[in-house]
């Protein structure tokens, strides 16, 4: 008795859904034939209740979509131009593109005053959609580009290695700026170099031409003292910049030193990550987002 009631009950609330579903069909069409025959204020009582809200009181959306457009219509001859943008606008919201492009009012059925506006609506939805679109479209490419560029950094960083390596006092012993090269300091190492070299090239220069000066009675004397200061003071001028340069370089000498080696990746681990080894690294694979 039970399941036979329940059952009963069952077939009454599906008879009165198809019911309630009829005569809605009814209304429409009785709003359909009251807009051909000119009655606008009778399309809007009878389709008012139907989907006079934003949230219709319908639930089939051929039924939804043809009783905003004729409640619509009748609001734009009624002079009521806001309420049929609304109408219009409710219809326009659940579309999604492609549907809204091929959206029209057949010419046949509505005046063009009630197409422009609906007309003009549907193309600023379109718009709007194509504008969102659109920037959800860079927002992605921003996203792929950050997600890439984090896998670039994160495969440069396991293909650096660093390493620690015991440094050679020696050099720093040397002058000429073996031990700044030696301690990493180019600058410093250049300048020494050619200080101590050109020092060292004047000594000899001024050495060399000194001793047959000097055996040689007819020469000058004040040329003679001149190429001997010059030989000593140059001389001594080089072996003060020797020095401080082997000093320099023993006060900054660190025995361990850190430096970063490279290791190979394996390619199909770039191909798999969209990577690929170029001149100087690993660099991303030409792609267009």
């Amino acid at each position: 008795m039970v399941r036979l009631a329940a059952t009963l009950c069952f077939c009454l609330v599906l008879g009165g859904l198809a019911s309630g579903a009829r005569a809605q069909q009814v209304e429409l069409q009785q709003a359909r034939d009251a807009y051909a025959a000119g009655d606008y204020e009778q399309v809007r009582a009878l389709l008012y209740p139907l989907v006079g809200g934003l949230v219709p009181a319908v639930r089939d959306p051929f039924l939804i979509r043809d009783a905003r457009r004729f409640l619509g219509a009748a609001y734009v001859l009624l002079g009521r131009t806001q309420d049929a943008e609304l109408q219009f606008g409710w219809l326009l919201r659940d579309q999604s593109l492609e549907q809204l492009r091929q959206a029209s009012l057949e010419p046949t059925l509505f005046f063009a005053r009630v197409r422009e506006i609906f007309d003009r609506l549907r193309d600023a939805r379109i718009a709007e959609l194509e504008q969102r679109a659109a920037a959800e479209q860079r927002q992605a490419a921003a996203r792929e580009a950050r997600r890439h560029a984090a896998i670039l950094q994160l495969v440069q960083f396991a293909q650096e290695v660093e390493v620690e390596a015991a440094v050679d006092p020696l050099p720093t012993y040397v002058p000429f700026g073996v031990g700044q090269f030696s301690n990493g300091d180019e600058g410093l190492g250049w300048f020494f170099a050619t200080s101590e070299g050109g020092l060292l090239l004047v000594s000899t220069a001024a050495s060399l031409a000194f001793s047959p000066l000097y055996d040689d009675v007819t020469s000058p004397q004040v040329l003679v003292d001149t190429m001997f200061g010059l030989a000593v003071g140059a001389g001594a001028a080089f072996a003060l910049f020797a020095l401080i340069g082997i000093i320099e370089a023993r006060v900054r000498f660190v025995p361990l030193r850190r430096r970063t080696i490279e290791r190979e990746i394996p390619p199909e681990v770039l191909q798999e990550l969209e990577l690929a080894a170029g001149p100087g690294g690993v660099v991303l694979r030409g792609r267009f987002f």
